[in-house]
């Protein structure tokens, strides 16, 4: 969405000073569901999220959070997008399958992640408040490292994640060296990791998805 009709859609929405909020707790599971739904495709410091394939949310919201739009006005952005998505963003039926969520679920989920978004995008205080868990997250504790900076690609049963965008790792056959290669170096649509993460958690990483992977 171009900035002047995304600013026009907020102006419509309503505008205001209104509190930037607990990006975490914004919406029932919000930023679980984000992770889990959208972190493979777009990026938010927020979350952790990396992805390319879609736009930056922290780029799309930066001017509007600048100009102190109200929350209320970008989750309203955000509703829309989700609910009437342009290809190749994947449709709400697609997100939260019929087999897996009835109507009132997939409606409160959509609103879940709305909510988060709102809150999260280009919010300086919930991306230091990322930035200072994920770095809390030491070689000591793998799982955490994987849920901070893997899980929104890949599913890994070990910890729990369900990552549809990269390669299922129950499912890989890389050995432990070739493992941390990849997240050093990455490729194939996967960002590199190196210079994020010092070489003990990458190494920490990699022995986590071998030893645990089914």
């Amino acid at each position: 969405m171009r900035r002047g009709a995304l600013l026009l859609v907020l102006l419509l929405a309503g505008c205001g000073t209104g509190g930037l909020g607990d990006a975490e707790s914004s919406g029932t599971n919000g930023g679980k569901l984000f992770k889990e739904k959208c972190a493979g495709c777009h990026e938010l410091k927020a979350a952790g999220a990396r992805g390319t394939i879609g736009p930056s949310l922290d780029a799309a919201f930066a001017a509007s959070r600048a100009e102190r739009f109200d929350v209320s006005a970008i989750r309203a952005v955000v509703l829309g997008q989700i609910r009437f998505p342009i290809e190749p963003m994947p449709k709400p039926e697609a997100l939260f399958p019929s087999n897996e969520y009835s109507e009132p679920e997939r409606d409160a989920a959509i609103e879940a992640i709305a909510s988060y978004v709102a809150s999260a995008a280009a919010n300086p205080e919930a991306i230091a408040q990322a930035g200072q868990q994920a770095g809390n997250a030491s070689a000591g504790d793998p799982k955490a490292l994987f849920t901070s900076n893997c899980a929104g690609c890949h599913t890994f049963a070990a910890a729990g994640a369900n990552g549809t965008v990269g390669p299922n790792l129950d499912q890989s056959s890389l050995a432990a060296d070739r493992i941390a290669e990849q997240i050093r170096k990455g490729g194939g649509g996967m960002p590199p990791f190196e210079g994020q993460l010092t070489d003990e958690q990458i190494q920490a990483l990699a022995k986590f998805v071998f030893e645990s992977r089914k």
